[in-house]
C-alpha cells in the first residue's frame, strides 16, 4: 500500500462525506549499511526517535553509510540513532580487532545501553582491557548524543554472551548464556556450572557494576533470549534442551520435547518465584520475546515438527497459560520479538515464501521465493487483526518491533537481491545484506469520500453475491489491493491475478463474507462494493 492511503469511495451522488477507519500503512522505511552484511539485531523507542543496534562487517566501513568512517575489526557493533521521520542523528561503531556485535538495546532516562559479545583483544575500544575466555558478554551505555560513558564486559574462560537487557527502578538487567567452561573462574569464580550451557541473569547499577549474577539450567543447554520486567519482578524466556530436565533448576520437572521453550520469573533480588516450561511439539520449542501486558505476559517464538509454527503464548502473573496460538503456513514461520499496542499485541519474524497461499496466509501471496518479514497484530484474545508481509524477490526478516504512541517500529535486514523489488522497489541496496527499520502507522485515520475515477479502473458485478472482477489499466501489485469493512478493518480474502491479452485483471473471492457493503482498495482508489 502507499505510505500516504488516500481512499476514493465511489457515491452513488456526487456528495461529499468523511468516514474514520483504521489501517496500517507504511510511515517510511530505511536501509543502512555499507558493501558488505549490515543487520539489525534490536530497535528501542527513544523521546525523540529510535535507536538501533546490530553489527557491520569490516568490509561495509569506508562505503554507503559508513563513508569515511573506519571499521575498527572484522565485525563492529553498531548503533544508531533515528528521529521520529526516520533520518539518521548520529551513528557509531564500538569493538576492536576481532569479532563484537550488539544483541539488544534498551532506553534510559538520561542515554541507553547495549548489550552482546566481543571476542576482547585488548585494542580499539579495548584498549587495555584483557579479556576473560574466548567471547566476554559485554555491555556499553551511551548517552543521547552517542558517546559511551561506561563499559563492561562479564564472562569467565570460554564463551559468554548477553542476548537482551532491560531497565528496573534501580538498575539494568542482561540475559544471555554462558559454556561450562566460563565457570568456576573469571566473573562466576565459587559459582559452578550446571550443564553445556547455563542461562544467566546479571543485575547491574546505573555505574556499570555488577550488583548480582545467577545462572539457571539442567545438564543440557539452557539459554535466556529475552528479558522484561514486571510490576513485582523480571521475566525471562528462551530454551532448556531436553537433557536438562529432571535436574538441577528442572529437578522434579520433565521435559515434553527435544528442547522446550521457558519462563522464569524472578524477584528483584533475583530468586525464581516461578519457571515453566513450554512445547507445541515434540521437537524443539523456543520463546525468542517477552513483553509485559496490563493483565500478564506474552511470549513468542517458534515450534517445530514436520515445519516451524510462530508461536504466541499469553500468562497470566502466575505463570498459569491463558491461551496459546501458532501461525503460519506450509513452511517455516518465526516470531523473533513481541510488543504491545493500546489494543493489542503485535509480533514479527518472517514466514518462508512457501508459507504464503495456504495457512494463516491463505489469501495472500508473494512474488518472491525467499522468506519474508512479516508483522502480525493480535487483539487481546490471541485473535489476528491483520496481517502483513514485508521485502522483496529475496531475503527479508524484522528481528525486532518497539512502539512510539501508534506508530510501530519493526528492525532486521534485508539481502541485496530484495531491493528494487517488491516493498523495496523504488530502494537500492547498498551491501550484501543491509540494516532495515521500517515504521508503521496503525490508528485511527478520517478519510474523504468522493466519486471513482472511472477511468482508472472497473469493477464487476456490483452488486455482487460471490467473486467480482477488477479491471486497471496497468499492473498493480497484489501487495496494494485490500477488502475493508465498514470499521476499517482489513478482510481476508482471495486475490488472484486474471490478466489476459491487453486486459489487466483481479479477481476476488468475497462469498464468504456476511450480506453487507465493504470497500475495495485498489492502490489510490477505493469502490464501494456490495455484498448481497
Amino acid at each position: 500500500m502507499k505510505n500516504r492511503l488516500l481512499i476514493i469511495l465511489v457515491a452513488y451522488f456526487c456528495t461529499f462525506s468523511t468516514i474514520t477507519v483504521f489501517s496500517q500503512n507504511i510511515v517510511w522505511k530505511k536501509n543502512f549499511g555499507g558493501n558488505s552484511e549490515d543487520i539489525y539485531y534490536s530497535v528501542a523507542a527513544l523521546s525523540d526517535g529510535t535507536v538501533a543496534v546490530g553489527y557491520s562487517y569490516q568490509d561495509s566501513f569506508g562505503t554507503g553509510d559508513w563513508t569515511e568512517i573506519t571499521g575498527k575489526g572484522d565485525v563492529d557493533a553498531i548503533i544508531v540513532k533515528y528521529n521520529n521521520d526516520g533520518y539518521i542523528t548520529w551513528k557509531k561503531h564500538f569493538g576492536g580487532s576481532s569479532h563484537d556485535h550488539y544483541n539488544s538495546v534498551v532506553a534510559l532516562s538520561d542515554g541507553m545501553v547495549a548489550v552482546g559479545c566481543s571476542e576482547i583483544v585488548s585494542d580499539g575500544d579495548w584498549t587495555g582491557v584483557v579479556g576473560r575466555g574466548w567471547y566476554d558478554a559485554i555491555i556499553v551505555k551511551y548517552n543521547n548524543d552517542g558517546n559511551t560513558v561506561w563499559k563492561n564486559y562479564f564472562g569467565g574462560n570460554e564463551y559468554d554472551e548477553y542476548n537482551s537487557v532491560t531497565v528496573t527502578t534501580d538498575g539494568i538487567i542482561a540475559v544471555g548464556y554462558s559454556r561450562e567452561n566460563s565457570f568456576s573462574n573469571g566473573d562466576w569464580t565459587d559459582i559452578h556450572g550446571k550443564g553445556d550451557w547455563d542461562a544467566i541473569i546479571v543485575k547491574y547499577g546505573n555505574d556499570g557494576n555488577v550488583i548480582w549474577k545467577k545462572n539457571f539450567g539442567g545438564s543440557g543447554q539452557d539459554n535466556y533470549l529475552s528479558i522484561s520486567t514486571v510490576s513485582d519482578g523480571i521475566i525471562a524466556v528462551g530454551y532448556s534442551e531436553f537433557a536438562s530436565f529432571g535436574n538441577g533448576d528442572w529437578t522434579d520437572v520433565w521435559g515434553w520435547g527435544d528442547g522446550d521453550a521457558i519462563i522464569v520469573k524472578y524477584d528483584n533480588d533475583g530468586n525464581v518465584i516461578w519457571k515453566k516450561h513450554y512445547y507445541a511439539s515434540s521437537s524443539y520449542n523456543t520463546f525468542f520475546s517477552v513483553n509485559p501486558l496490563s493483565d500478564g505476559i506474552v511470549a513468542v517464538g517458534f515450534s517445530s515438527s514436520n515445519g516451524r509454527d510462530a508461536i504466541i503464548v499469553k500468562y497470566d502473573n502466575d505463570g498459569n497459560m491463558v491461551w496459546e496460538k501458532k501461525f503460519g503456513g506450509m513452511c517455516d514461520d518465526f516470531y523473533y520479538s513481541v510488543t504491545t499496542v493500546s489494543d493489542g499485541i503485535v509480533a514479527v519474524g518472517y514466514s518462508d515464501a512457501c508459507s504464503f497461499g495456504n495457512g494463516d496466509w491463505a489469501n495472500i501471496t508473494v512474488d518472491g521465493d525467499e522468506p519474508y518479514a512479516i508483522i502480525v497484530k493480535y487483539d487481546n484474545d490471541g485473535n489476528v487483526v491483520w496481517k502483513k508481509p514485508f521485502g522483496g524477490r529475496s531475503t527479508d526478516r524484522y528481528n525486532s518491533v518497539t512502539t512510539v504512541s501508534e506508530n510501530i517500529i519493526a528492525a532486521g535486514f534485508s539481502y541485496y537481491e530484495s531491493f528494487g523489488s517488491g516493498d523495496w522497489s523504488d530502494v537500492l541496496g547498498k551491501g550484501s545484506f543491509d540494516a532495515i527499520i521500517v515504521k508503521y502507522t496503525e490508528g485511527e485515520v478520517g478519510f474523504t469520500e468522493m466519486k471513482q475515477h472511472q477511468e482508472d479502473f472497473k469493477i464487476y458485478p456490483n452488486p455482487t453475491n460471490g467473486k467480482i472482477k477488477v479491471e486497471v489499466q496497468k499492473p498493480v501489485s497484489l501487495y496494494d489491493i485490500a477488502i475493508f469493512d465498514v470499521m476499517g478493518k482489513s478482510l481476508d480474502v482471495n486475490i488472484q491475478d486474471s490478466s489476459e491479452n491487453s486486459k489487466t485483471g483481479i479477481v476476488i473471492d468475497i462469498s464468504h463474507l456476511s450480506a453487507g457493503i465493504y470497500f475495495l482498495h485498489v492502490e489510490n482508489e477505493v469502490t464501494k462494493i456490495i455484498k448481497e
